[in-house]
């Protein structure tokens, strides 16, 4: 959320506590969904099991997607901001790379 936030990327909360988010791929949706103003894209808090939260988008072309993928799309000063700032997220990043995430 952190990423998302500090890079101007986050829209509404919704009522399940996920929030709206730009997609980093929301230039290849061909509906113009997926910019932060709709429910095709979100995030969710991080849970015991999630150190890095989870990333949703609607769109095909994004089903593949994962929170490493989106950690690589977003800009790289703001993925080190976050990572100083919880230094737990370094944790969650380097056990979703050592599994192979993508």
């Amino acid at each position: 959320g952190h990423l998302f936030t500090a890079a101007g990327m986050t829209g509404r909360t919704a009522s399940d506590e996920r929030v709206y988010v730009r997609c980093p791929w929301a230039e290849s949706h061909s509906d113009g969904r997926g910019f932060g103003e709709d429910s095709s894209s979100a995030i969710a808090a991080p849970t015991s099991d999630t150190f890095l939260g989870a990333f949703f988008c609607a769109h095909s072309h994004c089903a593949d997607k994962t929170i490493m993928d989106v950690i690589r799309a977003l800009p790289k000063e703001h993925v080190a901001a976050a990572m100083k700032k919880y230094p737990l997220a370094v944790h969650g990043i380097r056990r979703a790379a050592s599994r192979g995430a993508k």
